[in-house]
């Protein structure tokens, strides 16, 4: 469990460093440093045996959805090309009306009241 801190080619700022850090770590008591390890491992164990299978699976459920996404999109292409502008798509845009499923911009008609 020990660990080589000091490097035999350090420079004096890796060393002054090293020393900040040391003296940092050296506040907990071998068995607070123990007790700490411990935790550590069981976390990593953890993650290693819940949580990585879980987002295995959510990334083989994603590469799975690659091709329903592309026939989503070829559905979507093909709509944008005859779209019919429905009513609710629309939205006014000071001059113009733009179509929010397309948008396609159509010069908004001048109406006059007869």
């Amino acid at each position: 469990m020990s660990q080589q801190r000091r490097n035999p080619n350090e420079t004096p700022e890796e060393r002054s460093d090293r020393l900040f850090k040391e003296s940092v770590s050296n506040h907990a008591t071998r068995s607070e440093k123990t007790a700490w390890a411990r935790k550590q491992t069981n976390l990593e164990k953890y993650v290693t045996t819940k949580i990585n299978p879980k987002e295995e699976e959510i990334r083989d459920l994603q590469a799975g959805l690659i091709g329903e996404y592309d026939v989503v999109n070829d559905m979507r292409k093909e709509m944008v090309e005859s779209c019919i502008h429905p009513f609710d798509m629309l939205v006014v845009d000071g001059e113009y009306a733009v179509c929010r499923f397309c948008n396609k911009r159509m010069a908004k008609p001048v109406i006059t009241d007869e």
